[in-house]
């Protein structure tokens, strides 16, 4: 028996320390002692992880031990870095060597069912001890997990939608983490501020180790949260050691020197002594490099430090600030220096491009230019313009908007081409009362005109967009059955897509109430009105040498005049105040100027993104050109030479069309949309 008991003791003293040395090490040490990656989360480097690979992470995941002080820590980078990573290990550490409740809250909840089909569920999948801890999903069984909801020995695991209040309510949780937190809602469900929300769910454990994560690429300069947590941080930057003169910088876009044409041959710059670094040497730059707190005030470190006052700069305190990570692509062992430049070339001259290489390649908030360009100096550009009533050459798809005043509807056409360029093709008003029958006649007849290409083939709009914010009623009953006309809300907010998802609507026309009977199309003004800045902002820059104009420049006619030049120029972005103190980026209307013109370019844009042009490839773009008649010395000249700078990509997809409808009273043109696509 006193045998039997000593093996005992041994056993008991050996799980105890067991314990107490899993609970000493903290985030980096777990992930480097159990953490595996499945193949299945689409991870180039499936299999055990290792610290070694990306080593700028180490000391992220040590702030978020439960040793560290911080409450708070906030990591803003650019895509392909690792930042989902560490919100993997964090989880993973708090479910095996300190068990409690988590609450993960990513923008929407389809965004919440991806995060956990893609990276927790094959994580946990991978990691013996994460699957020997977290209970198996098993349905209709309230023991087991969920996909949003996963049940392990100690705590659990809450995964919530910022779009949707019910995941945010009724729990209490120790740790809670912001995926993408740039991309939260300003208000979800009439409730208020969804990371407010997040953050409240973790009180009462405020005097036991609280920890917030928000991890998130950057959005747009004056409305990022995450940019704004980041400024309010202690600001570390990872400082590398130069390989030639020992000097540990900052990389920074400026210190890459590169060629302009492939292959791009670049190469990192040296601030301090102008030592040239070859991509070669990045990998071990990376193992030694640094954190510094980099917070205004005194003695903080420049963009280089030499290697004996480094140790100074280490011990910085951290102002009573809590701890904030940037890093971007350039350190990024799975990105190449010459795949960075290329991105930068790619976007130059393109809004939408530059916008991602803004936020997802420099991790930096995007400026939007929120200033009107200059009415007088449009319309004299404008004087050299094309006539109205032609498509001049490049512009292949056309599309319209109308708005809906008292007595009157506005209307325009717009032709687009590669880069969506765009050029105004037609306009005009139609006196009369929108409720009257006769008015919505007259505009059928305007849907019906063609206009003349250069080859001579004739086309009309294929898609109309017709604003309901007024008369709403009249432009559902109008909009009901038609193919090519869609009823459309234009909505603020810069996170919005160019078009989103159409809803039914009910139709309440002369007394009668057809439930259901409309399609609603919400547009995003914000992005939109953004487009069309940039767009003028190019028509005003002019062509380059070669009399080459940027892609996305907004051909104006010679034949408008200068009040529509005041129109498309009528608002600017201002700063304005929210309730809860802090200042937001909203468009505004400059006083007694009317800006339908600006407010029909953003319904006609919002067509062509409906249409599938924001997703038109080079090679789309020249099919478009062949089937409209283009002939091949001019695809193979005009037409390439603006395909080399098209936007193969956007940030912003385009919608599902509606599905087509037989027109209930207009009959259908000889050309189909499916002609060009």
């Amino acid at each position: 028996m006193e045998g039997l008991r000593t093996g005992a003791s041994v056993v008991r003293a050996a799980v105890i320390e067991g314990l107490q040395v899993s609970a000493q090490r903290g985030v980096a040490a777990w992930a480097e002692a159990e953490r595996y990656v499945s193949a299945d989360s689409g991870s180039p480097h499936a299999g055990k992880w290792s610290n070694d690979l990306l080593p700028y992470l180490v000391e992220i995941m040590d702030c978020l031990d439960d040793r560290h002080p911080a409450s708070e820590v906030t990591v803003v980078g650019g895509s392909q870095c690792g930042k989902t990573s560490v919100v993997e290990n964090f989880i993973g550490y708090g479910i095996v060597d300190d068990p409690a409740p988590l609450l993960i809250v990513l923008p929407t909840l389809d965004e919440a069912k991806k995060f956990n089909r893609i990276r927790l569920a094959p994580m946990i999948e991978a990691t013996p001890t994460l699957k020997a801890k977290v209970r198996d999903q098993i349905s209709r069984d309230e023991s087991g997990s969920t996909a949003s909801f996963k049940k392990f020995r100690g705590g659990f695991i809450q995964i919530a939608g910022a779009n949707a209040s019910a995941g945010l309510q009724s729990i209490s949780v120790k740790r809670v983490v912001a995926d993408e937190l740039t991309e939260f809602p300003e208000d979800v469900d009439g409730r208020g501020d969804p990371w407010a929300m997040a953050q409240a769910r973790s009180s009462a454990w405020d005097n036991q180790g609280a920890k917030h994560l928000k991890v998130s690429t950057p959005g747009i300069k004056g409305v990022c949260r995450i940019t704004k947590s980041y400024e309010d941080s202690d600001q570390r930057r990872l400082y590398w050691p130069c390989p030639g003169c020992g000097v540990f910088f900052t990389p920074r876009f400026a210190h890459l020197r590169f060629k302009e044409v492939e292959p791009y041959g670049a190469e990192l710059v040296c601030p301090a002594h102008g030592c040239v670094i070859p991509h070669h040497a990045k990998r071990s730059m990376l193992r030694p490099a640094t954190w510094l707190k980099c917070y205004p005030g005194e003695e903080a470190p420049g963009d280089f430090v030499e290697p004996s006052d480094l140790p100074h700069y280490r011990a910085r305190g951290t102002g009573g600030r809590q701890p904030g990570f940037f890093f971007w692509q350039v350190i990024s062992p799975m990105r190449s220096w010459d795949v960075v430049v290329k991105k930068y070339i790619d976007s130059k001259g393109n809004y939408l491009l530059e916008k991602v290489f803004s936020q997802q390649v420099l991790a930096e908030a995007f400026e939007e230019k929120g200033e009107a360009p200059d009415e007088e100096k449009l319309y004299l550009v404008s004087r050299n313009g094309h006539p109205l009533g032609r498509i001049p050459p490049g512009g292949y798809i056309l599309t319209g908007g109308v708005d809906v005043q008292g007595d009157r509807l506005e209307w325009a056409v717009w032709a687009w081409g590669p880069g969506l360029s765009s050029w105004l093709i037609d306009k005009g008003v139609i006196p009369g009362d929108p409720e009257a029958e006769e008015t919505w006649r007259q505009l059928d007849a305007v849907m019906e005109r063609t206009y003349a290409m250069p080859n001579g083939r004739e086309w009309g709009a294929d898609l109309w967009g017709v604003d309901t914010g007024f008369k709403s009623h009249a432009v559902y009953a109008y909009s009901r059955g038609r193919s090519r006309v869609l009823g459309t809300d234009g909505r603020d907010g810069h996170l919005l897509p160019l078009i989103g998802t159409g809803k039914k609507v009910d139709v309440n026309w002369k007394g009668k109430r057809i439930k259901g009977g409309a399609m609603l199309w919400p547009l995003g003004t914000y992005p939109l009105k953004s487009l069309l800045y940039s767009g003028l902002r190019k028509t005003l820059a002019g062509p380059d040498a070669d009399g080459i104009w940027p892609p996305g420049t907004v051909h104006l006619s010679a034949d408008i005049d200068q009040e529509y030049c005041r129109q498309l120029t009528a608002e600017f972005l201002a700063d304005v105040a929210t309730r809860d103190g802090r200042v937001k980026k909203q468009w505004r209307k400059k006083r007694d100027v009317a800006n339908e013109a600006l407010d029909i370019w953003g319904i006609a844009r919002a067509m062509a993104c409906q249409l599938g042009l924001d997703r038109c490839t080079p090679e789309k773009w020249q099919t478009i050109a062949i089937n409209r008649g283009t002939p091949p010395d001019v695809i193979q000249g005009d037409l390439l030479a603006r395909l080399d700078r098209v936007d193969t990509t956007t940030a912003t997809p385009a919608a599902t069309p509606a599905p087509a409808q037989k027109p209930a009273t207009v009959a259908p043109r000889r050309q189909h949309r499916s002609s060009f696509m």
